[in-house]
């Protein structure tokens, strides 16, 4: 257990057959080509990263393993952004700092469990022997924490460990310390695969069972697979991709299957940090923020899994959830107590996404709504045709506020000349149409004293083009865009497989998009086909794998 094995286990995890993959990028996505000549009758890939666990995930694993509600995780180094999400192959960077955090979150998890010794075994050792417990307790415990079953030799090498350690400190301590090694074993910390031949495509690995059970419960549930999924896994019943595709439904139907949607969505809107963010108006509290992301998450599973599950529902739905509390710091009709209902909201003032609080709270300043950032995410996050970053030589310093004047048009005069109206002008009048939303997501009729002027119109790539008088007529605009769909397809193969598509995802790309196009961009359908590409079945067969 001490630091030093566990950073030589590190090393030496990088020699495993088939992990030598590069860990990931921050290089731009290459769209698919617009060849309808492309042969995907065997499986091209780019190289498959190897993950390790977010502190998100690792939390979610600890709780179901071993019951732990402590999120230990929380303490650990904070993952980096990879192309917009955290969990990402190159979000993880290992360090000695990330060696010491795992091993002091073993200890402690290890302690915590042994002393509740006949639930954490599943067996009383006093009723039927310690050694008894033990035999079934490794083998296992091993297979829920690696999610396949032990080799021969990690059972033989761990039956000793513990042989060794009860025969020097007893019983419960050698339980202790096998429950803190496994816990800092590359097995349990990364999401090792290795795969297996497949005659038909010599240049690929088809994943085993126990290697896909793993890619669904990280993608559809963001935790380790359950026991029912590791039996499935063990008989074979997930060896094509029309097993994998129902068993991804039940998951998705199944009530952890909010998990990852909700993830994704507070990810994208660069939402975490909602509670934490700093308002001049006194009543915008952390508590405040946390229901806001309640209601985000609520928000986007109801429309996902039990509603229409289409991009065009997220952005035109003219409800929301909140509770009472939530209901009062917007001056709208709520329940009357602290559970979450759904709402129905003023069509003509909130139209689903872009009008929730904590995505309006969080494209904003201190005091002022930023029509700047909201323009600015709109372009990047739903259209990916983000504006270039400001030239170096421009002066970033804003003027002092000139109440005579809107905050519009402060801005049009402050971006009117080169080189900043080539860009603002793309940017601000996306922002204007969010303008009756002020800076912690609560609609507005005035801006001071001014009257707000939310007309404008959208310059963005492909069929993201046309006018608008406001934000309702902004979301039906993106809602019926193509670009933007297709800007969702990127986002989520990022969030999915934790890289950039290459050339060689061409054939997973192509047949992503037009599955989506074809659901009229269902985003239920669309991780249903995520499941289905080779980039989630296969991995690159490497000259080193047997």
């Amino acid at each position: 257990m001490r630091t030093t094995a566990l950073l030589a286990g590190m090393v030496l995890l990088a020699a495993l057959p088939g992990c030598t993959g590069h860990l990931g990028g921050d290089d731009p996505p290459a769209p698919p080509p617009e060849d309808a000549g492309l042969d995907c009758s065997h499986p091209a890939l780019a190289d498959s990263p190897l993950r390790r666990l977010t502190r998100w995930e690792y939390n979610n694993t600890v709780h179901d393993l071993l019951g732990d509600t402590t999120a230990p995780a929380d303490q650990f180094s904070a993952e980096s952004r990879q192309l917009g999400f955290t969990n990402g192959a190159a979000s993880t960077p290992m360090s000695a700092t990330v060696v010491e955090e795992y091993e002091g979150a073993a200890r402690a998890l290890a302690a915590t469990a042994i002393q509740a010794p006949t639930k954490l075994l599943g067996c009383d050792p006093a009723a039927k022997g310690e050694d008894t417990c033990a035999a079934s307790f490794l083998a296992s415990f091993g297979r829920r924490a690696f999610r396949r079953p032990l080799t021969p030799a990690e059972l033989t090498a761990y039956q000793t460990f513990y042989a060794t350690q009860k025969a020097a400190y007893g019983f419960s301590t050698a339980i202790e310390m096998f429950v803190g090694a496994v816990l800092q074993s590359p097995s349990f910390l990364y999401r090792v695969e290795l795969g297996m031949p497949d005659p038909a495509s010599p240049d690929a690995l088809r994943l085993d069972s126990y290697e896909v059970a793993s890619r669904l419960s990280y993608l559809l549930w963001g935790t380790m697979p359950d026991d029912a999924l590791l039996d499935r896994a063990g008989k074979g019943e997930l060896a094509t991709p029309e097993a994998v595709r129902a068993e991804a439904v039940k998951m998705l139907d199944d009530d952890r299957g909010a998990s990852a949607i909700q993830d994704f969505y507070v990810q994208w809107g660069r939402l975490g940090a909602t509670p934490t963010l700093h308002k001049n108006a006194a009543e915008f509290t952390p508590a405040i923020g946390e229901l806001m992301l309640t209601e985000t998450r609520m928000f986007v599973d109801d429309v996902v899994r039990h509603g229409d599950g289409t991009m065009s529902a997220l952005l035109t739905t003219p409800a929301t959830y909140v509770n009472a509390d939530l209901a009062a710091f917007y001056g709208i009709k709520g329940p009357p107590g602290a559970a979450f209902e759904r709402v129905d909201l003023d069509p003509t003032r909130y139209s689903g996404l872009l009008t929730q609080g904590a995505l309006m709270a969080t494209l904003a300043h201190e005091e002022e709504p930023s029509q700047v950032y909201r323009g600015k995410f709109v372009l990047e996050q739903l259209l990916c045709n983000p504006p270039p970053p400001p030239p170096d030589n421009v002066n970033l310093q804003l003027p002092a506020p000139d109440p005579s004047k809107s905050a519009r048009i402060q801005l049009e005069e402050l971006t009117a000349k080169e080189p900043c109206h080539t860009c603002h002008i793309r940017m601000n009048p996306v922002g204007f149409a969010m303008d009756h939303f002020d800076a912690v997501g609560r609609f507005r009729d005035l801006d001071g004293a001014h009257t707000l002027d939310t007309t404008g119109t959208l310059i963005g790539p492909a069929d993201a083009n046309g006018p608008f008088k406001d934000n309702i007529q902004l979301a039906r605009l993106l809602a019926k865009s193509q670009a933007m769909r297709g800007c969702m397809v990127d986002h989520w193969f990022h969030y999915a497989y934790g890289r950039a598509q290459g050339p060689k995802d061409a054939c997973s790309m192509t047949a992503l998009q037009s599955g989506f196009e074809a659901s009229g961009g269902n985003v239920k359908t669309l991780l249903l086909d995520l499941i289905q590409t080779p980039a989630f079945l296969y991995r690159v067969a490497r000259g080193d794998v047997q």
